[in-house]
């Protein structure tokens, strides 16, 4: 088998299904990658190794009885402007440094009942605010993995070299004012973001290393009219 963050997300789950790999392992890798490059490319505000690996444990047992959801298993970075429950959410801004949501978000609900697990939180501009991503909450600006000297883009500024440097595996995005349409040197090589609409609020999409791997997410249960 190939390195496990050369995988693309979804050869990832082909092989946390056949079990080849256990998501324990997986988590394991990730958060390797993420010790030790995760600062250097400002990716990650606030990594939570505990509860990953707990959550990675639980995915192992429900992989083992059959119990399958679209991502069970999977490490993800989750961007620190969306809730979530138990794990520090700064927005980006000291002022919000300590704040521990008791609930998730809409997004991050969904990916949480889809199996995902949850490694950390990556990093944002302040309250979502700028086209790039530095802030008083991570250690440095997000930088880009092809050139460290540039800016990642904004506001998903961690979840690009994140994805793009295999450090912490895919991870959702918004884009209000461009985030992810950002061409790859920006670098949001998987990015997908639904049609904008002025004046607009922020819209839900995916990042990833592959353009295949957006396609891998828990989709809105449909309901039938009467």
């Amino acid at each position: 088998m190939s390195e496990l963050h050369d995988l693309s997300a979804a050869q990832q789950l082909r092989a946390l299904r056949a079990r080849e790999v256990s998501s324990r392992e997986l988590t394991e890798h990730y958060l390797q990658r993420i010790d030790r490059d995760g600062d250097a490319l400002g990716a990650f505000v606030t990594v939570v190794p505990d509860l990953a690996l707990d959550a990675a444990d639980c995915a192992d047992r429900a992989i083992a009885r059959g119990e399958l959801a679209a991502l069970t298993g999977l490490p993800l970075g989750i961007k620190d402007l969306q809730a979530t429950a138990g794990i520090q959410t700064t927005a980006g801004t000291a002022a919000l440094v300590g704040m521990i949501p008791a609930e998730d978000s809409w997004t991050v609900g969904l990916l949480r009942a889809a199996g995902a697990v949850f490694v950390g939180k990556t990093n944002a501009s302040e309250l979502g605010s700028t086209c790039y991503t530095e802030d008083y909450v991570a250690a440095n600006p997000a930088v880009t993995p092809y050139d460290r000297t540039r800016y990642s883009s904004g506001s998903s500024g961690g979840g690009g070299p994140g994805g793009g440097a295999r450090v912490g595996g895919g991870a959702p995005g918004r884009g209000g004012a461009g985030s992810n349409p950002t061409p790859p040197p920006g670098p949001h090589p998987g990015g997908e973001e639904r049609p904008r609409r002025w004046p607009q609020v922020c819209f839900p999409s995916r990042m990833a290393a592959t353009e295949q791997d957006p396609s891998a997410r828990p989709r809105r249960p449909r309901t039938l009219s009467a």
